[in-house]
Parts: C-alpha cells; sequence; structure tokens
C-alpha cells in the first residue's frame, strides 16, 4: 500500500476543493493509500474516492463524506465521530471498533460492511442499506434507523437502550421490539 506526505495529501485536497467549487483543480482519488492514523478531522471529503485504503485509527470526526466512495477500506478503530455520510459508499468496508457517535447517515451503503462493536450511539440513519452487514457487539443506544434495509444482518450481543425503528425493510426478529409502526 502506498504512502502520501501531509503536504502532497494537503495539495491533492486543495484541488478537490478547487473542483468543487468549479474553479478547476480536479477530483481527487485516494485510493489504495495508506492513510492510517491520520487526522483528517473537520475536513470537506466531498465525493473523493477513498476505496481499498487503510484508514484504521483515522481521525475523521466532524468531517464532511457526501458522496464519497469509501469501498472495501480498512476503517478499523477510525474515529468518525459526528460525521455527515450522506449518500457515501461504504460497502465491504471494515469498521470494527469505530466510532461513529452523533454520526448522520443518510441514503448511504453500507452492504457487506463489518461494524462489529462498532459504537453508533445517537446516530440518525435514514434509508441506509446495511444488507449483509455485521453489528454483532454494535451499540445502537438513542439512535434512529428510518426506511433503512436490514436484509440479512448479523445483530447480537449489542445494546439497544432507546433505539427507534420506524419502516424498515426486513427488520431481524431480534429488533423487532423496537420497531414503531
Amino acid at each position: 500500500m502506498k504512502t502520501i506526505t501531509e503536504a502532497k495529501l494537503q495539495g491533492l485536497l486543495d484541488q478537490h476543493f478547487l473542483w468543487l467549487e468549479g474553479k478547476g483543480g480536479s477530483r481527487v482519488d485516494l485510493s489504495g493509500l495508506d492513510l492510517s492514523n491520520r487526522d483528517l478531522s473537520g475536513r470537506s471529503l466531498i465525493r473523493v474516492y477513498l476505496n481499498d485504503c487503510d484508514l484504521s485509527g483515522a481521525n475523521l470526526s466532524g468531517s464532511n463524506l457526501a458522496g464519497a466512495a469509501v469501498y472495501n477500506t480498512n476503517m478499523i478503530g477510525c474515529n468518525l465521530k459526528g460525521a455527515k455520510l450522506v449518500e457515501a459508499n461504504f460497502n465491504r468496508s471494515d469498521l470494527t471498533n469505530a466510532d461513529l457517535t452523533d454520526t448522520l447517515l443518510f441514503r448511504t451503503k453500507v452492504i457487506g460492511a463489518t461494524l462489529i462493536r462498532s459504537n453508533l450511539t445517537r446516530s440518525h440513519m435514514c434509508e441506509v442499506d446495511l444488507t449483509r452487514s455485521n453489528l454483532t457487539d454494535c451499540v445502537l443506544d438513542s439512535s434512529t434507523l428510518i426506511r433503512s434495509q436490514l436484509e440479512k444482518i448479523i445483530f447480537s450481543g449489542g445494546s439497544t437502550t432507546g433505539l427507534v425503528l420506524s419502516r424498515c425493510f426486513n427488520v431481524p426478529s431480534v429488533l423487532k421490539p423496537y420497531e414503531q409502526k
């Protein structure tokens, strides 16, 4: 896996910001890079490619990852606290032990992902596709799941105090008591 200096990374993100603003620049593709343990907190990572990356231990708290492609990425122990994950793709990514407290997930794809022991406390998830994801020992306290796809998810041993499910699809029996009609 390739590494990148902080200065080079900042230069690429500056070009990406110009591209987002329609002022030239170019869309950044950070796929395949080792970004483990990097501080990317509060960054605008809208529509960034982060496929097949190593983001383990990275700090992405407060970042905006709207429309980002984060497919098949190692995000073990990643801090996504308060991040915006709107229309992003986290399919097949490993978010084991990730902190997603107070995170917004809207129309986000998390198909076949691993969220073992992840913390989603107070997260708001609307129209999220969690098909075939593993949420073993996941903390969902005071979270909301609205119109989300839960087909063939694995959920056991987690915490669900105050969880609200509304109009979700294929709700597993273990989560049926939290379903609101």
